[in-house]
């Protein structure tokens, strides 16, 4: 089985505990990048699509790890590894969060109608 860089985030986030979980480490970075379009438009009623978004977001996630059962391989596939340690989840995780969200926020930016 292949391992993907989202496997990856998702056993980061599963940590003991002390991090959010592992869906929540993939979704609220992912969300975030998908409701900075909508953010520009200002209505109090945008914030609808933008809760949509991350609902149905988490329940993709929620479904493909859980139902398919890939949660519990995921975590056996990469217990023990190198990148086990509570400093290189905790250094996968903030710079996914940042990474991602920053250059949507830029493209927004770069092509924002004036």
């Amino acid at each position: 089985m292949t391992f993907t860089f989202f496997d990856l985030i998702y056993c980061c986030g599963e940590k003991d505990g002390s991090y959010t979980d592992g869906i929540s480490a993939l979704v609220l970075p992912i969300g975030l990048a998908l409701s900075f379009p909508f953010v520009f438009f200002g209505d109090i009623w945008i914030y609808l699509p933008i809760a949509i978004i991350w609902k149905l977001l988490y329940m993709v996630v929620r479904h493909y790890y859980n139902t398919k059962n890939r949660r519990v391989v995921v975590l056996r596939a990469f217990k023990r590894s190198r990148l086990d340690n509570n400093s290189s989840a905790f250094f996968i995780i903030i710079l996914y969060w940042m990474v991602i969200p920053l250059l949507v926020y830029m493209l927004c930016e770069m092509f924002r109608p004036a």
